[in-house]
């Protein structure tokens, strides 16, 4: 198979524990949908395994990028580079398993015969296959990260010096490159760089040595590993769209749209495709679309709304209590809440208001945010304790986000939230119960505070 003979020189140490695993119950649970027919392997994904392939590699990215600073913007494309990735890995688990449905005399095999018949093909893909992109996921996230690192250095070393290769047995593509120096913005790394290569162990060092003789090296004729193609710390992509799970072509691709069947001559580009990154979205989306269906159908739950296009949800339980008392801007304090919770699901949060019901004198959170016990708290003053004391009140109810609500924008400013915040944090008497997340509703936007 071209992905075997690919992979054949990164052989894994599976003794080592580098923070690889898969969880099995996923992987049965698909191969029950994929006999139910319950979606096409041909043109979908299954978004259970889907979800699944994707936190391994954005994990995978999380360990190689350890001890490294990214913004948010980069990290935020290297997780949707890795999502398109993932679908595309997804796709080919699913159609390799669903070929296995029908016998040689063209019957659907028992559940039994089917699952015994996946097992190698399934074990192939996630104990081989999977735990290889793992490992090589790492390494290029960690050379995209040294990378950035050296280019913002450039100032006080200004080159980088190619380190040979701790490999046992060496492959020889590399060898020329050895002890070479090239100039940090050297056109020369976005051709060739260490981990270019399945298995390659080489290295690389910021350097301020002068830069070496580097004519007849023959890196023109040295080739980067199909996948492996692009220098990622621009690229923003672990593994390039010429890997064997990429379709060819856009007509030959499985997520192309009815649009595409007019265009032959299409350039490829995968990572940037509206199709793909629709087919994720749907993926990505399907648990909360699932959640949607449940709370609809509960009948403890009312106001249930799904968001098409945020992906949000809110929904309220019928034992939940909102404050009739007026406040200074002549709203029901209740109201803030039902507010509050279309804001937040216009923007792509899965919020809840639960059950108040509760022992006498026990206080509790208003519901969940993201499955994060939460508290909505408005703001109507500017006092210089309001803010800390909302932290403390949603602490005492063992809310572990807050939400602050503030109807009117002139009330709101970071610095006075964050005065709030410290004043919190700093008062002897607060509760032991923590706050991992604020977020802040500005009449109807969203304004992300990080503590």
């Amino acid at each position: 198979m071209v992905v075997d003979r690919l992979y054949q020189q990164a052989v894994v140490d599976k003794s080592v524990d580098n923070g690889f695993s898969f969880d099995g119950d996923v992987l049965a649970a698909a191969l029950k949908r994929i006999y139910d027919r319950k979606y096409n392997p041909r043109t979908e994904i299954d978004a259970e395994l889907f979800e699944e392939v994707n936190r391994i590699f954005d994990t995978a990215t999380d360990v190689g990028f350890s001890g490294h600073e990214a913004s948010g913007d980069f990290m935020e494309q290297l997780r949707t580079s890795n999502a398109v990735f993932a679908a595309f890995k997804t796709h080919r688990m699913g159609r390799d398993m669903a070929a296995q449905l029908i016998d040689e005399n063209g019957e659907v095999k028992s559940f039994q015969q089917f699952r015994s018949d996946v097992e190698p093909i399934a074990s192939h893909h996630v104990d081989t296959w999977l735990r290889t992109e793992y490992d090589t996921a790492i390494k290029r996230a960690h050379r995209a990260a040294e990378m950035r690192q050296f280019m913002a250095e450039a100032d006080v070393f200004p080159n980088i010096r190619w380190l040979e290769s701790t490999a046992v047995n060496p492959r020889e593509s590399h060898m020329p490159f050895y002890d070479h120096v090239w100039p940090v913005d050297d056109p020369f790394w976005e051709e060739h760089k260490p981990g270019d290569e399945w298995g390659c162990q080489c290295g690389w060092e910021a350097t301020d040595d002068p830069v070496t003789d580097n004519t007849g090296l023959g890196g023109e004729r040295i080739k980067p590993s199909p996948g492996l193609d692009g220098n990622p710390a621009r690229t923003g992509q672990l593994f390039s769209d010429d890997h064997p799970y990429f379709p060819s072509d856009c007509s030959a691709c499985a997520f192309k749209g009815v649009q595409l069947t007019l265009f032959t001559n299409r350039t490829k580009d995968c990572y940037h495709c509206k199709n793909i990154l629709k087919a994720v979205q749907k993926a990505q989306r399907a648990p909360v679309v699932e959640e949607f269906k449940r709370l609809k159908a509960d009948p403890n739950y009312s106001e249930v709304k799904y968001d098409k296009k945020s992906g949000g949800l809110s929904a309220v339980h019928r034992e939940h209590n909102f404050d009739p008392v007026v406040g200074p801007f002549g709203i029901r304090r209740g109201e803030y809440e039902r507010r509050a919770i279309d804001a937040l699901r216009k923007s792509g949060y899965q919020v809840r208001l639960e059950s108040e019901r509760a022992a006498d004198g026990i206080k509790t959170p208003d519901g969940l945010l993201n499955g994060v016990t939460m508290d909505i708290k408005a703001v109507e003053s500017t006092g210089r304790w309001t803010i800390k004391n909302k932290f403390a009140a949603a602490c005492a109810q063992q809310a572990r986000c807050v939400v602050l609500y503030f109807h009117d924008r002139a009330i709101y400013s970071e610095e006075r939230i964050r005065n709030g915040w410290e004043l919190y944090l700093n008062d002897p008497a607060r509760h032991a119960q923590p706050i991992e997340k604020i977020v802040c509703v500005v009449e109807d936007t969203i304004e992300d505070f990080v503590p």
